[in-house]
């Protein structure tokens, strides 16, 4: 497809989706408004999308609060990006792979509000996430909720 005023297209005709799948994708935050129109949505992949910002993120995490499952791996996410991402993820959510986070990194702070927001996180990808802080990591494992972890590379 030719960018998001295509996705726009497809997507405002979309409020039902149970599953979306735009890997590769070209997103901006009015795609995100539409993919948040979602109220459903239980499986979101946006793995190597690019043009994720924070404020698209928040109105995809507004918007779907049934999600379960959300791959977010290789999207260059921001700093204010992995801040939202970690502070207004649905509690629903069971499953996050944030493989390739390469920029921003998860800190401390960051997987507190991420273990308080997500009780039922069971799965996590943090494959090629360099920038991985090692007390965030002790924090996450702390916890005893995770069943899976992918920590490759």
């Amino acid at each position: 497809y030719e960018g998001p005023a295509t996705l726009v297209s497809v997507l405002r005709r979309c409020r039902g989706l149970l599953c979306l799948s735009l890997e590769l994708g070209s997103l901006n935050d009015e795609v995100c408004c539409f993919i948040g129109n979602n109220k459903k949505l239980q499986q979101l992949n946006l793995c190597m999308a690019s043009g994720l910002s924070a404020e698209g993120l928040k109105a995809i995490l507004d918007g779907c609060r049934k999600l379960e499952q959300l791959n977010l791996s290789w999207t260059e996410l921001s700093r204010p990006a992995v801040t939202q991402l970690c502070r207004f993820l649905p509690e629903t959510i069971q499953s996050l792979n944030l493989a390739g986070m390469k920029g921003a990194g998860l800190e401390k702070q960051d997987a507190r509000a991420l273990s308080r927001c997500a009780p039922r996180l069971r799965e996590l990808d943090i494959s090629d996430a360099s920038n991985l802080c090692r007390d965030a990591l002790d924090f996450l494992l702390g916890s005893g909720r995770l069943s899976v972890l992918h920590a490759s590379r």
